[in-house]
């Protein structure tokens, strides 16, 4: 059984290397030739490149979105455990799906 508090600490973990990712990204997305990497689609959310839902030469694996089956055919992405709900490099920002309980 998990202390909620290591719970939560694993979400801010996983929360904060989410916000060091888009900040890295920026910087990569700035030094790539454009058009050599592309966006890519998981279910109905954008994934901007330099992030995927495949490891490829554009791709670092910290960089890489697993793209799950939730059920009945409805894709969702997911860093790790943690469903991404958007991406924005443009806000610099990756919304996630948090659960509480109460």
């Amino acid at each position: 059984l998990v202390h909620p508090s290591t719970m939560t600490s694993h979400r801010g973990l996983t929360t904060t290397t989410l916000c060091l990712a888009i900040a890295i990204a920026a910087e990569l997305l700035a030094e790539r030739a454009e058009g050599q990497c592309q966006n890519t689609k998981c279910g109905d959310v954008e994934i901007p490149y330099p992030f995927s839902t495949s490891l490829d030469k554009c791709v670092a694996s910290a960089f890489e979105f697993d793209c799950n089956d939730t059920g009945k055919g409805v894709y969702k992405p997911f860093y790790g455990n943690v469903e991404v709900l958007s991406v924005s490099l443009q806000l610099g920002q990756v919304r996630v799906m948090n659960h509480i309980s109460s």
